[in-house]
């Protein structure tokens, strides 16, 4: 039985294969020169500002919200999404010098 997660996921790795052949999407990569993620998104955003030359703004933080969810992302991914998720990913890691997450490689040598 799939999980909502695996069912979402499985849809959105279908639409990321299919654009992935979308010309626009491969010109904008080169606009790109950096990523944030969610948890250095303060430090981040300061940085960024102040290399834009901008005052450097406090950012309100939420708290948690997501009762009964997993605390790391990674057990979301079944390790048959593992090779999905890598692929759907690949020229995004690649552009952004990404590397692979050590539980991404773990759960592949372990097959």
């Amino acid at each position: 039985m799939q999980t909502a997660f695996e069912s979402w996921f499985r849809q959105k790795y279908i639409e990321i294969k299919r654009n992935r052949w979308n010309p626009h999407v491969r010109e904008s990569y080169s606009f790109i020169d950096h990523v944030s993620s969610q948890e250095n998104l303060v430090p981040d955003l300061r940085r960024v500002l102040s290399e834009l030359g901008f005052k450097a703004i406090d950012i309100p933080l939420w708290s948690k919200r997501t009762r009964n969810k997993r605390e790391d992302y990674s057990l979301y991914y079944f390790d048959s999404l593992v090779p999905l998720a890598l692929d759907a990913f690949s020229d995004e890691m690649d552009v952004l010098e990404y590397e692979v997450p050590a539980w991404c490689k773990q759960r592949q040598s372990s097959e």
